[in-house]
């Protein structure tokens, strides 16, 4: 996994294609309305979110566009690349490389 996503990225970048999600922007941006609606709802205070395969930090960047900057927000990743890339969109947000089964969360 690490071998594909790494070039993926190399190849296309930050984008919805580096992490393999295609080319369709819109489909993206639904994919993340659709994550968020699972507690956008209800009052964010105290909220944390572990995002297992984060790639470049887009749902941490989805969540503050939407005003959610009070969200405690971790994610972790395979590729060290796009969490670098991640840890620059998404300051405020942690980030752990790995296989999400080899950490005691």
């Amino acid at each position: 996994m690490n071998e594909h996503y790494s070039r993926t990225f190399q190849e296309h970048g930050a984008t919805p294609q580096g992490v393999d999600w295609g080319a369709d922007q819109e489909k993206v941006d639904a994919r993340h309305r659709q994550m968020a609606k699972v507690f956008l709802e209800d009052d964010l205070g105290g909220i944390s979110i572990l995002d297992i395969g984060c790639g470049y930090g887009a749902f941490c960047q989805h969540l503050r566009g939407l005003g959610k900057g009070n969200v405690v927000y971790a994610g972790i990743d395979v590729s060290e690349p796009m969490l670098a890339e991640a840890r620059k969109i998404c300051p405020e947000g942690e980030f752990l490389v790995g296989d999400f089964m080899s950490h005691n969360f």
